[in-house]
Formats: C-alpha cells, sequence, structure tokens
C-alpha cells in the first residue's frame, strides 16, 4: 500500500509540470509589441536645426527588431528617406533588455520637412508625431492668425483686450501696429493712439520662440471705441 501512495503523489507532479511548460508556451506566442509614442506629440524647430524624434518600443523577445518611419503626404503615408544620400537618418538604442529607442533625425531640417510622421513595426503604429519648422531664411513670411469675424463685445466702461497672434521666422525686434477702419466716404484706416495720454495701450508677449501675441488693451472702454480693427506687421 505505501508504494502505489509514492506513485500516485509522482503522477500528479508529473501533470502539474507539462502543464506550466504549455502554458508558458502560450503566453509567449501572444506577444504584442508595443509602440510608446503620446497621442498629440508635437517637435518644434528653427531652419537648419538639427532634431531627433523619439519612438519607444516595447518588444517581446531578442530577435531582431526593425523600425520603420512614415511621412504623411497628403493623406498617404509614405516611407521616410533615410538613405545614405538624405539629410534624414535613423539610430537605435538599447534602453533595457526588452525596450529600446527608434531615432528619427533630421541633420539641418529644411522648411519641407514640416508634417505628421509615424513610426511602425511589426503590425503596430505610432499615434502622429507633428514636427513644425519656422524659418530664418530671407523668404520666410509673417503670419498673422487672427480669425475672419472675430468679434469683441464690451459694457461701457470696462477693460477689453483684443489679441493678434503672429508667428515670424527669426528673432529680430517685431513691431506690430494697429489701426482702426474710420467711416468715411472712403473707408480708411488710421493709426490707433496709443501714446501716454491715451485710454488704449499696447503689449506684446512672446508665447514661443518664434511666436507672440500684441494686444490692444482698451482701459475703460468708450462708445467712440466701437468699430473694426486690424493689427499690421511687416507686409501683412
Amino acid at each position: 500500500m505505501r508504494l502505489n501512495y509514492c506513485l500516485t503523489i509522482l503522477h500528479v507532479s508529473i501533470l502539474a509540470a507539462l502543464f506550466l511548460t504549455l502554458d508558458a508556451d502560450s503566453t509567449d506566442s501572444t506577444c504584442d509589441i508595443e509602440i510608446r509614442v503620446r497621442r498629440g506629440t508635437v517637435y518644434e524647430a528653427v531652419l537648419g536645426e538639427d532634431l531627433r524624434i523619439i519612438c519607444s518600443v516595447a518588444f517581446c523577445n531578442n530577435s531582431p527588431l526593425t523600425v520603420s518611419w512614415y511621412k504623411y503626404e497628403t493623406t498617404k503615408p509614405v516611407p521616410v528617406d533615410v538613405s545614405s544620400s538624405s539629410h534624414i537618418k535613423t539610430e537605435w538604442t538599447h534602453l533595457k533588455p526588452l525596450e529600446g529607442i527608434s531615432y528619427l533625425i533630421f541633420q539641418k531640417i529644411l522648411r519641407n520637412d514640416s508634417g505628421e510622421y509615424r513610426c511602425q513595426t511589426g503590425g503596430s503604429f505610432s499615434h502622429n508625431i507633428n514636427v513644425s519648422v519656422y524659418g530664418t531664411d530671407s523668404t520666410c513670411d509673417i503670419e498673422i492668425r487672427v480669425r475672419r469675424g472675430t468679434v469683441y463685445k464690451a459694457l461701457l466702461g470696462e477693460d477689453l483686450r483684443i489679441n493678434c497672434p503672429v508667428t515670424f521666422c527669426n528673432n529680430s525686434p517685431l513691431t506690430v501696429s494697429w489701426y482702426k477702419r474710420e467711416k468715411t466716404e472712403v473707408p480708411v484706416s488710421v493709426p490707433v493712439d496709443v501714446s501716454s495720454s491715451s485710454h488704449i495701450k499696447t503689449e506684446w508677449t512672446l508665447s514661443k520662440p518664434l511666436e507672440g501675441i500684441s494686444y490692444l488693451i482698451f482701459q475703460k472702454i468708450l462708445r467712440k471705441d466701437s468699430g473694426e480693427y486690424r493689427c499690421r506687421t511687416g507686409g501683412s
């Protein structure tokens, strides 16, 4: 009787070992590659700078991993040219045994490098990565971003700030002027009086390296301040 008892215990132990082995094999076969790029990622660079954008990847085993990069041209993803003749390169860095980063490296970034990029490995794609390039060349234009039909309302005697967002090309001093449209027989735009004796002032705030906002500030606004206003800088 004692011998039979020992054989029974041995039989159960073998079954348990087989079960654990099969379970481990099943887990490995379903392991997915994970690309870790935060939704809404944005990179900004000045024309001619070097820029590195990253694609973090967690993977399942030590098999060779290939990460590809794509840029959206109109609505289709097109492989990024990273050949020896291109100014764009890739680089892979291992962080942990099963984690790494693929870099897309722009050497002396060009204006047409602006756009949306995605990295891909296996069947996994990242979220879109937005790249914005700000120029410093002689052909770069200043852009004023005031939405058509913008309206501000204020009560008589209140303070009011209206704004004029501007993107520009370099760190040269920027002058923003404000004009009011006078309703005469021939409508004309007249510079707004922002002298020390006026209740209207201006203020400039830098929001990003090459972006800022010009404010036209009415202190205790008057009824005659009603009307149409425009901001201007350079030829814009």
